[in-house]
């Protein structure tokens, strides 16, 4: 038997995949995490590098950012918050019989955000998230939710990069009793809108008219990555560049505005119950994890949550500990400011590596956008990093 494949008419169908491709992936990978928090735009920006393959994996990353009210948040994860990604968040918390996913001891979760992506032609992709408090969603006195679960994205085609911009947000009365409240714009920017509802009109509140159409929140990926991790070796995960990139308003996290804040993460699978080795902070070696109720972080050696130091607290032409990019260190600032550092950047301007490179709109001091990155690589951008390296720590 012979097949000829030449064949060009007939029934149509998908084109295949190329790879690499910034909308499609065929695996799911983190390779690492860059982040800072910024007051000049009140906003925390992260890039987690990677990959996220487009079968509807879950990249969940959870946030610590009020470290200095004690014991502020929720550890082990509550299944008693929002319904939101099809009550998918509360499929990871506490059931009853299993306690729910444990974070590191003194890690409180505040806040959670999941990106996924889907299907092709077009590619799809989504971010969902929530505020999470101690004792479960603010509610009515009937019982009703005042707190909502969030969501915003669509086809990459038009949704690059996600915004939660509305139009949808759900109204809820004064004395309501809907148990579940839905909105495209940011959880706090969606509770504020509606309480200044309800203040006006306590049984038909529109909080449509109190909500700012200014996205608190944006993100969106770029799967071209081919490097980075494999199934036996995490060598060349510091180089790669691209992935999940989200920015989140200080205010939406609710920061206090001093803490470092604390990030902790996984991929999981699509029915967010089954934890992979893909772990924020690293895994000793082992297998995925499984069962997500059942993950407890503090049994797991090493530390499954990353710190971002608080504005002002860090050196920010600190940028490595070596300058090598296979020695231990290589991209982890050590509060040491040397050549090593220059010579660090340099090679990441060179690659175009914009998580690292691009630090401000403009080069000249006072004007509008300076040491505020503007998504774009250039020579301004060198001349401010040659000038806070030149001003020390």
């Amino acid at each position: 038997m012979t097949v000829d494949n030449s064949n060009i008419l007939g029934v149509t169908g998908s084109a295949p995949v190329q790879i690499p491709s910034r909308d499609d992936s065929v695996g799911s990978e983190i390779d690492g995490l860059y982040a800072r928090i910024d007051t000049a735009t009140n906003s925390l920006y992260l890039l987690v590098t990677g990959n996220m393959e487009i079968n509807s994996n879950k990249l969940n990353l959870f946030f610590d950012a009020d470290s200095s009210t004690s014991n502020e948040g929720q550890n082990p994860l509550s299944g008693q918050n929002v319904d939101i990604s099809f009550n998918g968040l509360n499929r990871m918390g506490g059931d009853g019989i299993d306690p729910g996913v444990t974070f590191e001891a003194g890690f409180f979760a505040d806040f959670w955000i999941n990106y996924n992506t889907f299907s092709s032609n077009p590619v799809q992709h989504y971010l969902d998230c929530a505020r999470l408090r101690t004792n479960g969603p603010l509610k009515t006195l009937n019982g009703g939710n005042l707190d909502y679960g969030c969501y915003s994205g669509g086809s990459k085609l038009d949704q690059f990069p996600i915004m939660f911009d509305g139009p949808t947000i759900n109204a809820q009365a004064t004395n309501g009793s809907i148990a579940n409240i839905y909105s495209e714009y940011a959880p706090q920017a969606s509770l504020d809108a509606l309480l200044a509802a309800q203040a006006v009109s306590p049984e038909f509140p529109e909080p449509q008219n109190f909500v700012s159409s200014t996205p608190k929140i944006e993100g969106t990926s770029d799967q071209n990555n081919i490097a980075g991790v494999t199934n036996a070796s995490a060598t060349g995960a510091e180089l790669v560049t691209t992935g999940v990139e989200i920015r989140i308003d200080l205010d939406e996290l609710g920061w206090d505005g001093v803490s470092d804040i604390k990030v902790a993460g996984w991929i999981s699978s699509n029915g967010f119950d089954f934890v992979s080795d893909q772990v924020l902070g690293g895994l000793p070696a082992q297998g995925n994890l499984g069962e997500v109720r059942q993950v407890n972080f503090q049994n797991i050696a090493g530390v499954q949550c990353v710190v971002i130091p608080a504005g002002g607290t860090a050196c920010e032409p600190d940028l490595t500990t070596g300058a090598h990019p296979r020695a231990p260190g290589y991209g982890v600032p050590n509060g040491i400011l040397n050549n090593d550092d220059f010579f660090y950047y340099l090679a990441q301007f060179a690659a175009g590596n914009v998580a690292v490179a691009d630090l401000t709109t403009g080069a000249i001091p006072g004007t509008p956008g300076y040491g505020v990155p503007n998504g774009i690589i250039n020579n301004d951008d060198f001349f401010y990093y040659l000038a806070i390296f030149a001003a020390g720590c």
